[in-house]
């Protein structure tokens, strides 16, 4: 999660959250059967971490978490010396991608990043130098700038993506494509009624809010239903792409 929303949630209410658990679905899928170059547990690095809501969950409730070695968390906005409870003491959480050595992870986590800043490539190629060779690249992103919104005002978003985009950013840092799709797809069409038609996208803000039990469980179960079709293929309000950086 962003740090300027990070306001609006506990921490308890951040991991529970459809939108974050969701996610969490597809960073699984692309998890499954990948096998580190180095060693038997992967090492992670996160840019952009946020909140470190991706980390924890990878630490604590994911069901790769016994094939999870050291994390790294990285963020412009995190103070000097920043920890948190849930961490390891072989996880560390840095301020500048460069105290970061290079090929010391094998998974490179970028979820609602590259979109903040002007040359989305050039900040891959340089995240890359951080992966070891045939490491994973796993990028969420939103979609179509047609849901263009004053959250992504709020949040101070560059752009929004469709699958062609995306995997031509992946492409032009030099990563092989695995998989593009869209997700929330069920979410589309709302979202347009939303932001478009109804003139609420004007609203400068972000639509990230807590929700009651009984609607954040309905919205839960049917991003797990288009979870297990692995997204949708024509539309969504995210994009998710899984990469690899070749080998020599």
């Amino acid at each position: 999660m962003d740090l300027k929303e990070a306001s609006q949630f506990s921490a308890g209410e951040e991991l529970e959250h459809w939108w974050i658990k969701t996610r969490f679905l597809h960073l699984e899928a692309a998890l499954q059967g990948y096998v580190p170059t180095h060693g038997v547990r992967a090492d992670i690095l996160e840019i952009g971490c946020g909140t470190g809501v991706n980390l924890q969950y990878l630490r604590a409730r994911s069901p790769s978490r016994s094939r999870v070695g050291k994390l790294t968390g990285v963020d412009v906005a995190l103070p000097d010396g920043f920890t948190t409870r849930w961490a390891t003491p072989s996880d560390r959480f840095e301020n500048s991608l460069a105290r970061v050595e290079a090929e010391s992870a094998d998974v490179l986590l970028a979820m609602d990043v590259i979109e903040h800043v002007d040359d989305d490539t050039e900040l891959l190629k340089n995240s890359l130098e951080k992966i070891r060779p045939g490491g994973l690249v796993f990028v969420t992103v939103p979609a179509f700038q047609l849901l263009w919104s004053g959250q992504d005002v709020f949040l101070e978003h560059r752009r929004r993506y469709t699958k062609r985009t995306l995997g031509r950013a992946g492409e032009a840092a030099g990563l092989e494509t695995l998989r593009l799709s869209y997700v929330f797809g069920h979410l589309f069409v709302p979202a347009l009624v939303i932001r478009r038609l109804a003139g609420r996208g004007h609203r400068i803000g972000s639509d990230l809010v807590p929700t009651g039990k009984a609607l954040n469980g309905l919205l839960f179960a049917a991003g797990k239903i288009e979870a297990a079709f692995r997204g949708n293929p024509l539309c969504g309000t995210s994009v998710v792409g899984a990469f690899r950086k070749p080998t020599p």
